[in-house]
């Protein structure tokens, strides 16, 4: 071989193992268990979500596939196990809006949002709801709005961490509404209590946590907190029509991998996890917890994420919030 066909053969070579070496093994992925990373207790929604979808992937995919609790933190300990994770695709984590939240409100949080993942694909999406206690002496959105203004001071109003805190300031910011804010931190379950038993007048909530309570007849939904059609109950007013221009953020759910996942797995894990999505036990169950699916290509859903983050961002601005 002369010099010329050994530089050319050399070249073929370095190109082949660059290519090995940029990941690009979609046709031999999956070889070994898949693992995902849960950062919710055990029998939660998060961890109902995952396992539901860890079947359908197990069967498609053709190996085990493992979910691993990291509960703690809001999330925290979950993402910072995913981010430091070799990005081969054998370590993904399921992921809610806390992986943008938790960096306006958390200083030791110290991940990058856009810098030290992979978005793979979104889940689900629902919006947040406007709830109150269903004997109130108001039933309906504007008479709410008019009874907290005629009686400033004198209403209790929940919320719970993480982007519901933000949420809510946002809304008493926006709205200019005279009441007291009472925060649970402990979650949604004391919250969801405290406005079922009237010792708060209202709350700004998911609704998939206060459903029982609403389908018990204890509390009542008035508004949602978005543009969007909320499924359960279609004809139900945007809050942005007592509150112009108001719109809380989406709660969703989707899968993120480490920073630097090859293209061709990345690709490989959406469509999958988007057939997973589809399976009768995922339907059913966002179907009874009203959880509507929305999966797209991984680039939509960094799209997704990156807008929150914009929206938290300016948000914590607006109210002085500071990592804490």
């Amino acid at each position: 071989m002369g010099y010329i066909g050994k530089l050319l053969s050399r070249t073929m070579v370095a190109t082949a193992l660059l290519g090995l070496a940029q990941g690009g093994h979609a046709a031999d992925y999956p070889s070994k268990p898949l693992v995902i990373i849960v950062g919710n207790a055990a029998g939660g929604p998060t961890d109902t979500l995952t396992r539901l979808v860890a079947e359908p992937l197990r069967k498609s995919l053709g190996v085990p596939v493992i979910v691993e609790s990291k509960p703690g933190a809001a999330m925290m300990l979950a993402f910072q196990a995913v981010s430091s994770a070799k990005p081969d695709g054998y370590t993904i984590a399921i992921a809610a809006a806390g992986i943008v939240t938790l960096k306006v409100t958390n200083k030791d949080y110290t991940l990058d949002p856009e810098k030290d993942f992979t978005y793979i694909v979104q889940m689900t999406n629902y919006p947040s709801v406007l709830a109150i206690n269903a004997n109130a002496p108001y039933k309906t959105m504007p008479e709410f709005f008019a009874y907290v203004r005629s009686h400033p001071g004198k209403l209790n109003f929940g919320y719970t961490g993480g982007p519901l805190e933000i949420d809510a300031g946002m809304f008493k910011y926006m709205s200019k509404l005279d009441y007291t804010a009472v925060p649970y931190p402990a979650g949604s379950a004391p919250m969801t209590a405290a406005l079922a038993a009237g010792q708060i007048d209202a709350a700004l909530a998911n609704y998939s946590s206060i459903k029982p309570m609403v389908d018990a007849g204890k509390i009542k939904v008035i508004g949602v907190a978005s543009s969007t059609r909320f499924t359960p109950q279609p004809d139900l007013k945007a809050i942005a029509t007592e509150v112009p221009g108001y719109e809380a953020s989406m709660v969703w759910y989707g899968m993120i991998g480490p920073a630097r996942m090859p293209p061709d797995i990345t690709s490989k894990l959406n469509e999958q996890i988007r057939a997973a999505m589809r399976s009768p036990g995922v339907v059913k169950w966002t179907g009874e917890t009203n959880l509507d699916i929305v999966t797209g290509t991984p680039e939509e859903y960094r799209a997704v994420v990156m807008k929150d983050y914009d929206y938290f961002r300016n948000a914590a601005r607006i109210l002085d919030l500071q990592a804490r």
